[in-house]
């Protein structure tokens, strides 16, 4: 039976400091959330069948429930209590199933007099996140993107296939609701002077961290992209219904082993012509860091894996082959 297999149990249920002597009252799911989200006070008030009370509490905490309902990486579920019995309770489905089933009216809070206003640059979830916080302590605030709309990496590098345009709107809109204003467009250039004159007197930088490491990889002819940069790319071309520039190429290798990796994997899997794609991790399987999830559905999309590879050069075949990777 595949429950009594060693790795069927995918975690561990522990918390980072010595356990108390009731585990309820420091939930290991809680302690490794990085928002502290109440899990088992949410799922709880939806097994009653509450979802509005259930949404409630998750937006204490957390301000996109939709998003992060469908994309993130649940820290909380491999530390789950239940995961050395039936296995972990779905946390993130029950957070976005009290998201789907309740939509709660967002109520602008009274706007805090002589604090001046609040300048966000940055639309994506951070961005989002603080305009959400600042919009209910009353502050007016107004976030910058140089994008034509919000989401920032959800809506525009995340495949569309993992995340729906409605689950990134409904959180928006919520948002905005709240009181934030949101200005597209926006030419990249922070002139402080020029909003203070204009009543801005805090200023907030979400714009991500999106400069990537260069790969290393020496020999001629064989294109190196940044993951970022390629499903970014993608996401356009879908959108604006034109060929991509990677249409047609014959093998793709995707060095790394997070879930961005697997993203670019599974896009690069279903390019015109179906090429062959790999990916090439530079530890074991064991180590990855991609949800284990999210590396399965690669497999199933048919890209192979390849652990202990780092590809130090490359180099175009000659024949109409496809080119011969070296690793290290």
């Amino acid at each position: 039976m595949p429950e009594y297999r060693g790795d069927y149990k995918k975690g561990r249920a522990r918390i980072a400091r010595t356990l108390p002597l009731s585990d309820c009252f420091a939930a290991p799911c809680v302690e490794a959330c990085p928002a502290n989200q109440k899990a088992p006070a949410y799922i709880k008030t939806l097994g009653k069948g509450d979802a509005k009370g259930a949404l409630a509490i998750i937006l204490e905490d957390n301000p996109l429930p939709r998003v992060t309902g469908v994309l993130c990486d649940h820290q909380c579920m491999p530390v789950c209590s239940r995961v050395d019995y039936e296995g972990p309770v779905n946390i993130r489905a029950m957070k976005l199933a009290s998201a789907r089933r309740a939509e709660l009216a967002a109520r602008p809070a009274p706007r805090v007099s002589g604090k001046g206003k609040a300048a966000v640059f940055g639309a994506g979830p951070a961005g989002l996140a603080c305009a959400h916080f600042l919009a209910l302590d009353g502050y007016p605030v107004t976030v910058f993107d140089t994008a034509p709309g919000p989401g920032g990496v959800p809506a525009n590098v995340i495949p569309a296939f993992r995340i729906d345009p409605s689950d990134i709107a409904a959180d928006v809109d919520r948002i905005q609701a709240l009181g934030a204003e949101f200005r597209f467009g926006w030419d990249g250039g922070i002139d402080l002077d020029a909003l203070k004159q204009d009543g801005y007197t805090s200023f907030v930088v979400a714009t991500g961290a999106p400069v990537p490491r260069a790969l290393d990889l020496k020999g001629a002819g064989i294109p190196v992209v940044d993951a970022l940069e390629f499903l970014e790319a993608a996401h356009v071309s879908a959108r604006e219904g034109k060929p991509g520039p990677w249409d047609g190429v014959r093998a793709v290798a995707v060095v790394g082993g997070g879930n961005t990796a697997m993203d670019a994997a599974r896009v690069a899997a279903r390019l015109p012509g179906s090429p062959s794609v790999s990916i090439l991790y530079r530890r074991t399987l064991a180590e990855m860091p991609a949800d284990r999830e999210e590396f399965e559905a690669a497999l199933a999309d048919g890209v192979k894996y390849r652990e202990l590879s780092l590809p130090e050069t490359a180099e175009a075949a000659a024949g109409g082959d496809l080119p011969t990777l070296t690793d290290i």
